[in-house]
């Protein structure tokens, strides 16, 4: 789905696959999610906007092998199944 599609359905798909992760597979996942978050709140210091974290952790979180063309996880088509 693309983003915008997520974002019309509220986000139900991936909302769904994040509600089946075991409790502390979530609970790693919202920490890791917050300290990024947090990183990018200081972008204009440290340079790493959600556009370079997303290069840079995109792959160990979604389990991407192969970064796509242009180096944009952000501008990724489809998720993963985890």
């Amino acid at each position: 789905m693309a983003i915008d599609e997520h974002a019309a359905s509220n986000f139900t798909l991936l909302r769904s696959k994040i509600r089946r992760l075991p409790a502390i597979h979530q609970a790693t996942l919202k920490a890791i999610v917050e300290h990024l978050a947090r990183v990018a709140s200081h972008s204009e210091k440290n340079k790493m906007d959600p556009k370079n974290l997303a290069i840079v952790f995109g792959s160990v979180i979604f389990g991407e092998d192969k970064i796509p063309e242009g180096g944009d996880l952000l501008g990724m088509q489809a998720w993963k199944v985890m």
